[in-house]
């Protein structure tokens, strides 16, 4: 895993071109829905979607005939507690549609047991949620599709950068509550002035009768 890592450094991995959304035909809908990618340039390959994996999984002969970098093995736990031995690697690029995914970390794992579930077709790999959250999507199961919209970027924290932009780092929530702890801070230490800034009024205080 560090070595995979560290492959990335000075590159910025999943880096997504293309449009700002598209749409992918299931190749089937049930048990589990089916499309096709092409990776580093070859293909189109064969790929499960599967909600409850992670990275993106292709079977090491797929791998091995793309090129995919390898970066070790270690072993992971599976359903009912098995344990099996899994591969790190990257591919250079991952099509999905009309987005190409660049610098795309996956794992390498035997596939060859599900062909099953596709009617006896080879399954190249297993697309997870690590690949699939880089975008807004949603499996359409009605019109068999997947559709694929790009995630709008963060938007920028409105206020100068002092104590409150370093709460608008943890996202838009959190900012309200920002603002008023800089604004009340800044009253106290308003130069000049005896009293806080006017917009900074107190709360009123409910007597006991």
């Amino acid at each position: 895993m560090a070595r995979k890592l560290d492959s990335f450094r000075g590159r910025r991995p999943n880096r997504i071109v293309g449009p700002n959304a598209d749409t992918l035909r299931f190749l089937q809908t049930d048990p589990l829905p089916t499309v096709e990618l092409t990776v580093n340039g070859r293909g189109p390959f064969l790929f499960l979607i599967d909600t409850g994996g992670g990275e993106l999984t292709l079977d090491p002969t797929f791998g091995d005939s793309v090129h995919a970098a390898r970066f070790g093995a270690e072993s992971g736990q599976f359903a009912g507690g098995k344990r099996r031995d899994v591969l790190h690697a990257t591919a250079d690029s991952v099509q999905i549609g009309r987005f190409v995914v660049h610098e795309v970390p996956l794992l390498l794992l035997d596939t060859s047991r599900l062909s099953g579930v596709v009617g006896g077709a080879r399954v190249a790999g297993i697309l997870g949620t690590t690949l699939l959250g880089r975008f807004r999507f949603t499996l359409d199961y009605r019109d068999g599709a997947l559709v694929l919209e790009r995630r709008s970027p963060r938007a920028p924290c409105p206020r100068p950068p002092d104590r409150t932009a370093r709460c608008c780092r943890s996202g838009w929530p959190a900012i309200t509550s920002c603002w008023r702890a800089a604004r009340s801070a800044r009253a106290r230490r308003s130069p000049g002035s005896s009293t806080p800034d006017s917009r900074a009024r107190p709360l009123p205080v409910r007597r006991r009768r």
